[in-house]
């Protein structure tokens, strides 16, 4: 078996998990603040006695309608992004499972799945590595693939 598992990776995929995972974490923040709107409406009314004149009256209050409509649109979104990022990283964690190479396998999951900057990456496999000669080596790595 190859060392990809038939999966067609690039930098550009790797990259999208911190993406989606910033944006996942925004649509959460959105659904957890959305408070509901003050409405205002006027309403047709009368005086309890006699001679029963009609006015307006102005009611305030919730459109939980809206509101419910509102936040139903923001949490399919969320599930949306939620079940994407799913996908990607399991395509990613399939990839990277199947990758033969112990210390490049070690860089991508730092690297892409742990989100740590190629300094971190460097200071965490030791051995006197360089972010750089990391970040070459996963360019060269996934040029072959």
């Amino acid at each position: 078996m190859g060392h990809n598992g038939g999966v067609a990776m690039t930098k550009k995929k790797l990259q999208q998990i911190k993406g989606l995972h910033s944006e996942i974490e925004m649509l959460k923040k959105q659904i957890a603040s959305m408070e509901p709107q003050m409405t205002s409406d006027k309403v047709k009314g009368s005086t309890l006695g006699h001679p029963y004149i009609l006015h307006e009256i102005t009611i305030h209050g919730i459109d939980k309608k809206y509101y419910n409509r509102k936040r139903k649109k923001y949490e399919k979104k969320l599930r949306q992004r939620l079940t994407e990022l799913e996908i990607l990283l399991e395509e990613i964690n399939e990839f990277i499972e199947g990758v033969e190479d112990s210390l490049t396998r070690q860089i991508l999951i730092l690297k892409y799945v742990k989100g740590l900057s190629w300094e971190q990456v460097a200071a965490y496999i030791g051995g006197g590595n360089k972010a750089e000669s990391l970040r070459k080596r996963v360019e060269r790595f996934l040029g072959k693939n």
